[in-house]
């Protein structure tokens, strides 16, 4: 049996848990899987249900061909169910510290882990700890976030604009050289054009 086979619940921890425990204290650290679904292989029996179609003319939509997807899509069904698996049955049981197991487990939302802490020693070792397994185990995280005023060239490590240095997350807009949230959203005033 794979793991796709499994009727799967919710295994996404709740946003607003997640957000609350991000805003709560000093020390803010946002991780993200990198390509997390890309490298989740699949069985060959279940590729052929991810196929990708693809005209070589698009114009005239002529010369089809057809591929299988061996990995995982974003928006796959079961897809955030199975990497939540392998983040709580396997990833938060590689880690010995109670505490980053538990930002594995409890602070994750998809790919994503948002958290904060009040110990800048403990942010550092969680950071650390959340790096290295994800490292062994194949899924490395790209490069954390945090503020502006705990990593002076976080900034330029993600290639922002030092006047809008500003991170999506979770559907929010994160200001890392302020601090701040705010809704990502974009409200036309002047209505559609005709």
């Amino acid at each position: 049996m794979s793991l796709e086979q499994l009727n799967l619940e919710n295994t996404l921890n709740n946003m607003n848990h997640i957000l609350s425990g991000f805003q709560l204290y000093e020390y803010p650290l946002v991780a993200d899987i990198s390509k997390a679904y890309l490298r989740v292989l699949v069985p060959y029996s279940t590729s052929k249900m991810r196929l990708f179609l693809f005209f070589e003319d698009l114009e005239s939509m002529t010369g089809l061909k057809v591929y299988r997807r061996a990995t995982l899509d974003f928006g796959d069904v079961g897809a955030g169910g199975i990497l939540r698996l392998v983040q709580l049955k396997i990833l938060a049981q590689m880690v010995l510290d109670f505490i980053s197991r538990t930002v594995i487990a409890q602070e994750g939302y998809s790919d994503n882990y948002c958290t904060s802490f009040r110990c800048l020693q403990t942010f550092y070792m969680v950071m650390e700890h959340l790096l290295e397994v994800h490292r062994r185990f194949g899924l490395p995280l790209k490069i954390p976030w945090t503020t502006k005023k705990l990593s002076s060239g976080i900034i330029e490590d993600l290639e922002l604009d030092e006047d809008n240095p500003v991170v999506c997350l979770l559907g929010l807009e994160w200001n890392l050289k302020e601090d701040t949230l705010r809704p990502n959203m974009y409200l036309n005033v002047y209505g559609k054009k005709i």
